[in-house]
């Protein structure tokens, strides 16, 4: 049985769909009332999308309708991310330090 991409989920697709950090993911992954995985690879544990959406459902059910997660900031830091999505340009960086004259 092949899947495709948008059938199954990881750690940090659940993560955006809730709008919380990956070590939050894992804390809720562990619960008995969260959905086993479908499988393991060698990146991590993935989810059937519908089996999580299922369970956000009953226990989320404020983030059930959406399609993207509100909690998830268009700019900055995700939560739990190394990856930052900074806007570019001049004022996005800091001044340039000038050495001190002794």
């Amino acid at each position: 049985m092949l899947l495709s991409v948008e059938e199954v989920m990881g750690a940090a697709e659940i993560a955006d769909l809730l709008g919380v950090s990956r070590q939050r993911v894992q804390q809720l992954v562990s619960r008995p009332d969260f959905p086993p995985p479908a499988t393991t690879l060698a990146m991590g544990k993935i989810w059937l999308a519908s089996d999580v959406r299922a369970w956000v459902r009953e226990h989320r059910p404020e983030l059930a309708d959406q399609e993207t997660p509100s909690a998830a900031p268009p700019l900055g830091r995700r939560h739990g991310s190394r990856t930052s999505r900074m806007p570019k340009g001049k004022d996005s960086r800091p001044p340039r330090r000038r050495p001190k004259d002794d």
